[in-house]
Parts: structure tokens; C-alpha cells; sequence
């Protein structure tokens, strides 16, 4: 696979892949029937040129959008309220999560409570979802901007439930992104520290998913292509943050190790996640140290 060329798979859910392809944002958000999108993002990300890109990208195209940025690193049930409150007072049909783990989770946490009156924390992921079939969820895009989370397939969410300095995770079976979109220039900009530790991340998602109990030929070939990826491409983003065909095979890996893992996880992450919940540490960096 030449990784500068533009490229589309379907599972689990439609990826579109390239070079440049933040540029046609406005098309994307037509094909989600998106006419007046929130895009979601974190703090640490609002004022990064790509964002800027975005607006004028879907402004010069006719699509009305805002921005609710208010988004820590380790997103808070007390920043989801906010953003369901700006996406309704704006009258927007649709979300764009776009950032880290962080962003595109937050992005996916507002819409899970966008059109309804149920209360976040119940849709997480041990209770029974609840029936919202007469309030569907608004279209998410998701967008990474690190090669880490692999969060932009599914509808998981990890928040932080600030009564109890826990992370926890949301979800819901009918809140699928309509397509994730990988643009590893999005990544060119991403300094060593965060390189690697967002790179670690990908490798404990494919290791961990891997070594889950059970067989499910796709995740587990999902899960090894993600290790080859990081194995062939992880040095080269680190030490030549400029080379775009290492931040692609970087980028990639992450989505498929994200993939791998819907299937499940294990101790690493569980107590890096009781950590980062208690002390803010970054997700990564916790997992590598872990």
C-alpha cells in the first residue's frame, strides 16, 4: 500500500484515509447530511492552524459551524453538559469530534445526549442502554489528531465522572460515526513526547486486543497489522517528525488497533484509566510507563 495515496475501507465503519483530505471536510459533512455542524475539540487543540483550515474550509462552502473547545485532556462529565447546551442553543444537526482521544471523545459523549433528556452516565457501558428510539443521535465525523486513541470507530467514550475522579466508559450500539477521517498532516506538527506516547498507546491497544480470550479472525488480523505498522513506522515519526509516509503508517495503525480493541482490553489499561482518572496524567504516557 503506497501511503501517500488516498484510500477507503468499510469496516467497522466507513474510513476514508489521505494526505490532504481535511481539505474536503465540507463534502464529508454533506454526505452525513450535516448543514450546521458543532465541531468538538479539545483545549490544547482549538488554536492549532488545522482547526482554523476547518472553519474557513466550511465557511467558504456555505456550512454554518461553531466551536465548543472546552474540553480538558482527560475529558469531564461536567464539560459534556455545556456542549449539549451550546448544540442545542445553536441549532446544529450534526458534530464534528476532532482531536485526540479527548476531542473525539467529548464530540461522542455531547451527541450521545444531544436530542434527549437522559442523564450521560446513563449510557455507560455496564448498564442496559437506554431506548432512544424516538430522539436519534446527530452524525458524528470523527477526525484523530494524534496516532494513538484509535477512538474514531466506535461510539465509546472514556469520561471522567467527577464525583468520583473515576474514568468511565459511554457508549451506545446505535451511535456510530458516519465516517472517520485519517489525514496524517494533521499529525505533522505533533511534538517527539507526544509521538511516542500516543504511539504507545496504539501498540498496548493492539497487544492488549490481541491477547483477549476467544478467536475473531478480523480483530486479531486488525490487531497484528497495527503491530506491523508501529513496528515498521514508530522510530521514523519520532525521529523524522516530518516524514509523512511514517505519520500515515503511524495513523493507520492507530485506527486498526482501535478497531482490534472494540473487542476488549486489559490490566494496562484498566489501571491506567483508574490513574489518569485520579491524577490527570496523560493516557499514553501512563499506559507506557504501565
Amino acid at each position: 500500500m503506497n501511503l501517500l495515496d488516498r484510500q477507503q475501507w468499510n469496516f467497522p465503519i466507513p474510513i476514508a484515509y489521505g494526505p490532504g483530505l481535511l481539505s474536503e471536510i465540507h463534502t464529508f459533512c454533506h454526505n452525513a447530511n450535516m448543514s450546521k455542524p458543532l465541531i468538538v475539540t479539545e483545549k490544547s487543540t482549538r488554536n492549532l492552524p488545522f482547526i482554523e483550515d476547518i472553519l474557513q474550509t466550511l465557511r467558504t462552502n456555505n456550512i454554518e459551524c461553531d466551536i465548543y473547545s472546552d474540553i480538558s485532556s482527560n475529558p469531564r462529565d461536567d464539560e459534556i453538559r455545556p456542549g449539549r447546551t451550546l448544540f442545542r442553543n445553536g441549532r446544529h444537526d450534526g458534530i464534528i469530534a476532532i482531536g485526540g482521544g479527548s476531542g473525539m471523545d467529548a464530540g461522542k459523549a455531547i451527541c450521545t445526549v444531544a436530542n434527549n433528556e437522559i442523564d450521560l452516565w446513563k449510557f455507560e457501558f455496564k448498564l442496559t442502554p437506554p431506548d432512544v428510539s424516538e430522539t436519534p443521535f446527530p452524525p458524528v465525523i470523527c477526525i484523530p489528531t494524534t496516532a494513538g486513541t484509535g477512538a474514531e470507530t466506535t461510539s465509546a467514550a472514556m469520561i471522567t465522572l467527577t464525583s468520583r475522579n473515576m474514568k468511565l466508559c459511554t457508549w451506545h450500539p446505535d451511535l456510530i460515526p458516519s465516517v472517520a477521517l485519517l489525514d496524517p498532516n494533521i499529525t505533522l506538527g505533533l511534538p517527539t513526547d507526544l509521538t511516542a506516547w500516543t504511539g504507545c498507546d496504539a501498540m498496548v491497544h493492539a497487544i492488549e486486543a490481541y491477547c483477549v480470550p476467544g478467536f475473531d479472525s478480523r480483530y486479531d488480523e486488525m490487531a497484528l497489522d497495527g503491530l506491523r505498522l508501529i513496528n515498521q513506522w514508530i522510530s521514523i515519526a519520532v525521529n523524522d517528525p516530518s516524514n509523512i509516509e511514517a505519520r500515515g503508517g503511524m495513523i493507520i495503525a492507530a485506527c486498526r488497533a482501535g478497531i482490534a480493541f472494540t473487542r476488549g482490553l486489559g490490566l494496562v489499561h484498566s489501571i491506567s484509566h483508574m490513574v489518569g482518572g485520579e491524577y490527570d496524567t496523560h493516557h499514553g504516557l501512563t499506559n507506557a510507563i504501565v
